[in-house]
């Protein structure tokens, strides 16, 4: 069993300066914490969502590494709102699903998963510049990511050469199902795949909260230390684009 207690230390020892945490419910007896890191609260949002799955860690130590980086040259440009661990009993029992044996990832309608009321207080139907979903694959041997984008320049590309510096990227051509190209998984039909798994966090968000969603998926057969470093790598190859390009 993982030691859900040692990451509410972690969240309850960011800097107040600039860090501030809430409790936006409980599962199984665990709080859900979200995380706001911002010095300007008129500035555009950026969403990062981690242990979604249980059985995904290192999304989870993204999500606390990121918040303890030296933020100063971003909290001009953005504000950000983390949830680093959406599913604390999958985290602590090392399960891909919630005490429920529910996948949350593809529960997004449901009225009474704790998780779920979770994640919709926190999103509050605000807007958010991308939202950046972090997650790990047992049965890739590389990195990869989907993007979903309504008219906006597409920028996937450009976080894969920043994450193959760290890790090695899945180059297959058809991923999960789906045709891919050096990593990104080609744009998928939404309705589609609402129709396969349900109205799942990804879509819904998508559809009602930004016009960028990025995913992320680390190979889990490589080290804890790798991925970790694969997906703090993505968000920071994320921000960096959107500064550079003014997107």
């Amino acid at each position: 069993m993982r030691d859900y207690n040692c990451v509410i230390r972690r969240i309850h020892a960011l800097n107040p300066l600039h860090a501030k945490f809430e409790i936006l419910g409980s599962a199984a007896g665990w709080p859900i914490y979200g995380i706001t890191l911002s010095k300007n609260d008129m500035l555009p949002k950026i969403l990062i969502l981690g242990g979604v799955h249980g059985d995904e860690p290192a999304g989870v130590e993204a999500c606390l590494a990121f918040c303890d980086l030296n933020h100063q040259n971003w909290f001009n440009s953005f504000q950000f709102y983390i949830i680093p661990c959406l599913n604390p009993h999958g985290y602590v029992h090392d399960t891909r699903n919630n005490d429920q044996d529910i996948d949350i990832n593809w529960a997004f309608p449901s009225k009474n998963l704790p998780e779920i009321q979770a994640l919709r207080k926190f999103v509050n139907d605000q807007e958010y510049k991308v939202i950046i979903s972090l997650h790990e694959d047992w049965e890739s041997y590389g990195y990869y990511m989907y993007e979903y984008r309504k008219d906006v320049t597409a920028i996937g590309q450009n976080i894969l050469k920043r994450v193959a510096e760290v890790c090695p990227i899945n180059l297959d051509g058809e991923i999960d199902g789906v045709s891919a190209t050096d990593g990104l998984v080609d744009e998928l039909d939404l309705e589609e795949r609402a129709k396969m798994r349900g109205l799942g966090i990804p879509i819904a968000l998508f559809q009602d909260n930004t016009d960028r969603l990025v995913t992320t998926e680390t190979p889990t057969s490589l080290s804890l230390d790798c991925r970790v470093e694969a997906q703090i790598t993505a968000i920071q190859a994320m921000i960096e684009n959107y500064i550079s390009l003014k997107l």
